[in-house]
């Protein structure tokens, strides 16, 4: 995958989820509350994605294909746990918001991102 289609497709992800978030704002009340938390995924996970990419890039290119699937499994332990960190942290520092608005915004920004890192490794991987 070249480097101006992977940047090109993050800059059409990432607007996507925040139009999708926008509606959700619009629609769901009280996800307003974690507009904060989600711009800050949205942040995360851009930079993540750009991240894994280029180490998938310089992974794909040496001799050892292992490298390639370890890559993939701490890529996937690492968002896992940056992602429990955050809600964690951001539950401690604003403990009274209601946790109804909170699903649907999480998924909304943390599904596009996981669909497009799966994307994006698996043509790394054919290349």
């Amino acid at each position: 995958m070249q480097r101006t289609t992977f940047y090109l497709q993050l800059c059409i992800i990432t607007l996507i989820v925040f139009l999708l978030l926008n509606v959700l704002y619009h629609y769901q009340g009280n996800a307003v509350s974690y507009q904060n938390l989600n711009h800050i995924l949205v942040g995360l996970f851009v930079l993540f994605s750009i991240i894994i990419f280029e180490m998938a890039q310089r992974a794909s290119q040496r001799s050892d294909k292992s490298a390639f699937v370890r890559l993939s499994m701490i890529a996937s332990f690492a968002k896992l746990l940056l992602v429990l960190v955050l809600i964690l942290a951001f539950r401690k520092i604003y403990p009274t918001l209601p946790r109804s608005g909170f699903i649907i915004p999480f998924l909304a920004v943390y599904l596009p991102f996981t669909i497009f890192e799966s994307y994006f490794m698996a043509k790394i991987a054919k290349s």
